[in-house]
């Protein structure tokens, strides 16, 4: 089992509610997973830095969600931190990548920080659940491995 750290935006109702219906479904099929959202209510800027640092660097592995017109700079934040030292899987989901000419439509210091990229457009969550499943059994399969 990895550890999982769930890097994503978290400012809307759709936004939360998408990553708690990911990381229930992880959870079912016995991962652990640190969702910042759950920690962080009632806390103020220093206490959510430190508890999302500490969450990270307890993590086997960082999971990110990509979606939006721009990943998510505080997410952005949370692959570099990561970047190195533990597997990052990057997810995006969002249709907006599609206008692009042909690249995943986000910025190349993320896309070349990930151990493993899905780029899963307008999939439904029980296509992305068995995916990242999926990419997460051959993280652990690819063993301690980290960066690119």
């Amino acid at each position: 089992m990895i550890l999982r750290y769930f890097a994503g935006p978290l400012f809307s109702a759709a936004e939360r509610d998408w990553n708690v219906a990911l990381a229930t479904a992880l959870r079912a099929a016995g991962h652990e997973i640190f969702l910042p959202q759950e920690q962080e209510p009632g806390k103020d800027a220093a206490g959510i830095f430190a508890t999302d640092v500490g969450g990270i660097d307890w993590a086997d592995g960082l999971l990110a969600i990509m979606d939006g017109p721009d990943p998510d700079s505080g997410t952005s934040w949370e692959v570099g931190h990561a970047y190195g030292k533990k597997p990052i899987l990057l997810v995006r989901t969002d249709i907006r990548w599609l206008r692009s000419s042909g690249d995943s439509g986000y910025n190349p210091m993320l896309t070349e920080a990930a151990t493993l990229r899905l780029d899963l457009k307008a999939a439904s969550m029980e296509r992305v659940t068995d995916e990242v499943l999926a990419a997460i059994r051959r993280l652990e399969a690819d063993g301690p491995t980290t960066g690119t």
